[in-house]
């Protein structure tokens, strides 16, 4: 997989926070003179070894049918049992109808934020009150 510097630099973005059970969508508009098929990413948690599970996101997304030369493809991914906090796309990757792969950093990276960890939303239910025994 060859990687490239964005050809564009990206404006500096807001902060999207995302919880439990939303999903995330980042579109991508790519072109390839053989014919786009597929694109993807993973969102790091900031400060992370990056080897963790639940310290990454990964959004993927697929073409179907003729692949065309030029194409948006919305990247998607569910946010479930990662941590909290701010998380970084540094690369997409996209590959072309040839089985060729491609690299292209992003500067700066995209950044947003999961605000709930899964036990916030899965404590289960609160004890009201308690009788006596009978």
């Amino acid at each position: 997989m060859g990687w490239r510097a964005s050809a564009r630099e990206m404006p500096p973005q807001q902060l999207k926070e995302y919880r439990q059970g939303d999903t995330i969508r980042l579109s991508v508009e790519l072109w390839d003179e053989y014919g786009v098929t597929h694109a993807s990413t993973t969102a790091f948690l900031e400060g992370s070894s990056r080897t963790e599970h639940l310290e990454q996101l990964r959004l993927s997304g697929w073409l179907e049918g003729d692949p065309p030369t030029q194409a948006e493809i919305v990247l998607e991914g569910e946010v479930n049992q990662e941590l909290p906090g701010v998380y970084e796309c540094y690369a997409i990757a996209a590959g072309n109808a040839q089985g060729a792969e491609s690299g292209h950093r992003l500067a700066p990276p995209l950044r947003f934020r999961i605000v709930e960890h899964p036990d916030d939303v899965r404590d289960g239910p609160e004890v009201l009150s308690v009788g006596a025994f009978w």
